[in-house]
This record gives structure tokens, sequence and C-alpha cells, in this order.
């Protein structure tokens, strides 16, 4: 999952665009990117089919991982990150785990891809906020 992500942004010079900018007469918008063939969800699904919607809340969990770190900065060059820092973020696309290779707009409503294949435009979801409430920008993302 978190390789997909990096291979995405690795492939493609990313281009952002506000939800509001309407692009559409120009790229078609897609909800979803597979490399491989079809798209098993629909545009305005709920959940992903090995997600239980009605699990049981509250309860504790623990857990472990091996090894140390000496900093709670994910991004650094040098030195070790806590591992699980990925967690903390929400990201553009969400991969699913039933369908190898294709990754579902989460923070992105959706995304276009020219016919070059050599950019991606993300149109942010209009409902993307901070903790603060304050509406995530496309200068927020990049």
């Amino acid at each position: 999952m978190y390789k997909l992500k990096h291979l995405l942004l690795i492939l493609f010079t990313i281009t952002l665009v506000n939800s509001h900018i309407s692009i559409a007469e120009e790229f078609a918008i897609n909800h979803a990117l597979s490399v491989f063939g079809d798209i098993k969800y629909n545009k305005n699904f709920k959940h992903f089919d090995y997600v239980n919607p009605n699990a049981p809340v509250g309860g504790k969990v623990k857990l472990a991982e091996r090894g140390t770190f000496d900093s709670l900065n994910q991004f650094i060059l040098k030195g070790l990150p806590a591992s699980g820092l990925e967690n903390i973020y929400q990201s553009l696309l969400k991969t699913s785990l039933d369908e190898p290779f294709t990754a579902y707009g989460q923070l992105a409503k959706g995304l276009s891809i020219p016919e070059n294949k050599l950019s991606v435009i993300f149109h942010l979801h209009p409902g993307a906020k901070w903790s603060d409430r304050k509406q995530v920008t496309a200068d927020d993302v990049k």
C-alpha cells in the first residue's frame, strides 16, 4: 500500500487543482486508478467489501514493533522515524486490500490523467478539512 502511493508520486508529475475548478471538458474525472483491468467499486461506494460497518466500537488495542527510533518526523533524511507515522495523515488515494494495484480517492474526490500520462490532476474532496475545520487546499497538499 505504502509503496503504491510512492510509485504513483514517482511515475507522475503531480498537478493539484482545487475541487471548485472544473476541467471536466479537458480530461475525464475518475474516482479511482487501476493499473490492471477494471475497477471493482463504483463511484459512490460506502465501504470496501472486507470492512464491517457494524463492527463493535470500543476497547483497547496494543501494537508492538521491533526496533527503535530517534524521531517522530517521518520525512527525515537521516535517522530512524517511529513506526506507524504514516497512519496520522490522510492521503489523496487509498489502496484497496482486495484489488491489487487499485487506489480510490480519499482526500481527493477524483483524478484526471491526460492522454500522454505525464501528469495527474487531483480534484480535492470539497469536505476535506483540517482538524480546526479549515478547508484543505491544493497548496496544503503540495
